[in-house]
């Protein structure tokens, strides 16, 4: 591991350290045993780096250079980076505006070198809650954001993204039991996109009056991911950055290790076999094994959910859907989301009490109502899930419908959304007994028995057959996915966002946002 990571390190020295570890532990579970194996590595081997930081790596190690030789050409390489980004033939006209609103005489890249005004904060509404490492209030943490833009002004109007995104991550290194963004140890994007955000609405509001233009953010020139061995392979369907968002085996290259293509047709005929007799022994291992040929019916065929449906039925069921979401993502979800809820439940009921909205007020009550006639667990689980979407200000039947316990199943189908939804059957949205998944309108599951599975269900079809966040419930599917799955990058969305739209941090403001408030329950200073 210590080889394995001087050898990421020597190139890239300013790695953050959480995505050091995570790289290098993805390059050992590729089996990357020596620095020698690290020339066979491929650019999609690092989804978790960005684009020049994985071609550095390559380079060098596709070169056979040495740590000490690297970290010099590396060194020469940040130095001709930093005398381009000044130079106007070469930049970018974002970084030129930039570089055009620095105070004479300023170091381009003066925020590597920004002292932090500490002692300009108030000591009584910050700086005594922050030695005593809590959480300080909204209008401390307003005060702080305004005393630093003022500071920040004095070198720069206008500073990039880049600039301020240094100045979040040493506050919050510096103090992150009181600015980190995390529930209950799990740490949410960057872990400083919400103080990122705030110094960047600050900066917005004191320069529209001066530049209604101001902040225009260019877009990547590209999504496209790089796939040499596609490319060489010929045409071939592209692979997008968010298609790949959050993922560790996309698209594998080829059939696992003594698979051809009659023993995966082979296993598919037995799987549909177990299917049609509801057998369900050796599902999980058959589901594995034919890995490969599900996502290229899912990807490279295309196939729609009724196809797939008659060709894979186990991927519609619990068992078989997390077997490929397992394979896709690394991740146990159906574990990893009973561990979230008994570890940052309490959490998040205590903000439902404490939680002045009304609508969250009424689900309060219905919680209380619910626990009375089914105390199952399904209502309490319910009840988190229908409270964020009333924070987050989005449409409940966009992910949960409740239908009566007689509804039938084609009537209940006409009003279904596109996009994966889970469906309850109850008296009320808590109260349900029993649940259904629709994908595409059609209802592909109808034996769900509890909420927290079909919570688990739920995200895992937006991953498992390639389907964007839709607007209406994006910021509920984010905060699931960062806070009950785990699944955290710091790069990229599944969020549908409209042409020419750039997000400015890489968590959504809005999800930010609630992460804060159930954070800050009993945080409080």
């Amino acid at each position: 591991m210590e080889e394995i990571k001087n050898a990421v390190q020597s190139i890239l020295p300013n790695l953050l350290p959480q995505v050091l570890e995570e790289a290098c532990e993805h390059l050992i579970g590729l089996g990357v045993e020596t620095e020698d194996d690290l020339k066979y590595v491929k650019s999609s081997d690092l989804p978790m780096l960005k684009d020049i930081q994985v071609r550095k790596l390559i380079h060098n190690w596709q070169q056979g250079s040495t740590p000490s030789q690297t970290s010099q050409e590396t060194a020469l390489s940040d130095t001709s980076i930093i005398s381009e980004s000044v130079s106007p033939p070469s930049t970018s006209e974002e970084e030129r505006e930039i570089a055009a609103n620095l105070r004479p005489g300023v170091n381009p890249v003066w925020a590597d070198e920004f002292e932090i005004p500490w002692s300009k904060f108030s000591k009584k509404n910050l700086m005594t809650c922050l030695q005593k490492r809590l959480r300080p209030k909204p209008s401390a943490r307003r005060e702080m954001v305004r005393i630093l833009v003022d500071e920040i002004s004095k070198i720069s109007q206008k500073p990039g993204k880049r600039s301020l995104a240094t100045i979040a991550q040493k506050i919050v290194k510096t103090y992150p039991q009181s600015f980190l963004d995390e529930i209950e140890g799990t740490r949410v994007g960057t872990g400083y996109d919400s103080l990122l955000k705030q110094l960047q609405s600050r900066f917005d509001n004191i320069n529209r009056k001066s530049d209604s233009n101001s902040f225009k953010r260019k877009g990547r020139n590209s999504l496209v991911m790089e796939e040499e061995d596609a490319v060489r392979a010929g045409p071939v369907t592209k692979i997008y950055l968010h298609d790949k968002y959050g993922c560790i085996n996309y698209m594998p290259s080829d059939y696992p290790e003594g698979e051809s293509e009659t023993t995966q047709e082979d296993k598919q005929s037995l799987l549909k076999q177990k299917y049609k007799e509801k057998l369900h022994d050796e599902v999980e291992y058959l589901m594995k094994d034919t890995y490969f040929s599900q996502r290229q019916d899912i990807i490279q065929r295309k196939m729609d959910v009724l196809h797939l449906k008659i060709e894979w039925p186990y991927l519609f069921e619990a068992a078989g859907m997390f077997v490929h979401f397992m394979e896709l993502t690394g991740i146990n979800i159906s574990e990893k989301v009973e561990s979230a809820i008994a570890s940052k439940g309490a959490r998040i009921l205590k903000w439902i009490e404490e939680e002045p909205n009304m609508n969250i007020r009424r689900i309060q009550q219905e919680l209380v109502e619910a626990k009375c006639s089914v105390d199952n667990g399904n209502a309490e689980v319910a009840a988190m899930i229908c409270a964020a979407m009333s924070y987050l200000n989005e449409k409940e039947d966009s992910l949960y419908v409740c239908v009566k316990p007689t509804a039938a199943r084609p009537e209940l189908e006409k009003d279904l959304p596109k996009t994966p939804c889970l469906i309850g059957f109850g008296a009320s949205r808590l109260t349900a007994t029993r649940y259904m998944l629709s994908i595409d309108g059609v209802v592909v599951t109808d034996h769900i028995a509890t909420f927290t599975t079909g919570l688990a269900m739920l995200l895992a079809s937006y991953y498992n057959f390639n389907i964007m966040y839709p607007v209406d419930s994006a910021s509920t599917l984010e905060f699931i996915q960062r806070c009950f799955v785990g699944i955290n990058p710091e790069r990229g969305s599944k969020i549908e966002v409209k042409k020419h739209c750039k997000r400015r941090t890489q968590v959504h403001p809005r999800v930010l946002s609630l992460i804060n408030a159930i954070a800050d329950v009993e945080w409080r200073c």
